[in-house]
């Protein structure tokens, strides 16, 4: 299963963000833990999901990837990127 750390800059206020994907959380798609998001996607033909940690004490979110076909992982990571 393909993983990666995303770093960020504090500061960073996770519990708020928490709160604002929880309040519009939609289920089956999307899913949360205390500190964790997940969400489901589909790229060229691939289906898949991630989850992303929060690592509070690294300032990073630690995601982890599933996905039924991982030829079009690059590009759908590269993708997402540059949307956000």
């Amino acid at each position: 299963m393909p993983s990666f750390r995303l770093s960020y800059q504090p500061p960073y206020d996770w519990a708020v963000m928490h709160d604002f994907l929880a309040a519009r959380l939609v289920e089956p798609l999307e899913w949360m833990e205390n500190e964790a998001y997940g969400r489901t996607f589909r790229y060229n033909n691939t289906k898949g999901s991630f989850t992303a940690v929060h690592n509070a004490t690294e300032n990073a979110f630690d995601v982890e990837i599933e996905a039924d076909n991982n030829e079009h992982l690059p590009s759908a990571f590269f993708n997402t990127v540059s949307i956000t």
